[in-house]
């Protein structure tokens, strides 16, 4: 087990978490959080709690990554992309 390229790879999962929840909540889904504003916390608390917000992040990507790491034998472009299609679906699924 090569745990250089495990952190690495988990370095990378947490910034594509991190990029994709920013782009899915900060910018498309932002005009529907506008719209019920009254519902959630005030922004200085948001932020104020936003170490949390990453250290969740962080705990998804090594979960993701670590799961990887000791349970898939092959390590190709092909069998990871196959691995990240089943956790999305995965995901997905509790929606």
């Amino acid at each position: 087990m090569n745990y250089k390229r495990g952190v690495v790879a988990l370095i990378a999962a947490w910034i594509v978490i991190f990029g994709f929840e920013f782009v899915w909540h900060g910018i498309l889904m932002k005009s529907a959080y506008m719209e019920t504003a009254s519902l959630w916390r005030p922004e200085a608390d948001f932020n104020s709690h936003f170490w949390v917000l990453m250290c969740g992040h962080a705990v998804v990507a090594f979960a993701f990554t670590g799961l990887y790491i000791s349970k898939v034998g092959l390590q190709s472009a092909a069998t990871g992309l196959g691995y990240g299609i089943v956790i999305g679906i995965l995901c997905a699924g509790g929606l």
